[in-house]
């Protein structure tokens, strides 16, 4: 008897329909979407930053349909927040004086 390779579905954002994930392929649209523990996990973001950024709109996100507490990220969403906050965290540490020689 043959075994057959399990799947679970992935959300894909910005595409329409489903997906397939098979263990061990890994397609370039799984890593461009995240679910957001894992992006907050990968890019350093405590929970209740990101959080924050979810619900203000800062990071757009699409809801899975079949459990609401998933949210899917797009990486370079995540990617473009966490550059802005590191540029202003080296900022803070250097007295402002980036922003002041501009």
């Amino acid at each position: 008897m043959k075994k057959l390779k399990t799947s679970t579905p992935v959300h894909p954002v910005g595409t329409k329909g489903w997906a397939t994930k098979r263990t061990g392929n890994v397609t370039k649209m799984e890593a461009e979407v995240l679910m957001s523990s894992e992006a907050q996990k990968e890019f350093g973001f405590s929970r209740d930053m990101m959080t924050k950024l979810l619900r203000s709109g800062t990071i757009p996100y699409t809801p899975d349909p079949l459990d609401k507490r998933i949210k899917w990220v797009k990486r370079r969403d995540v990617e473009r927040i966490a550059a802005r906050s590191l540029k202003l965290k080296r900022a803070v540490e250097n007295g402002g004086s980036e922003r002041r020689a501009g």
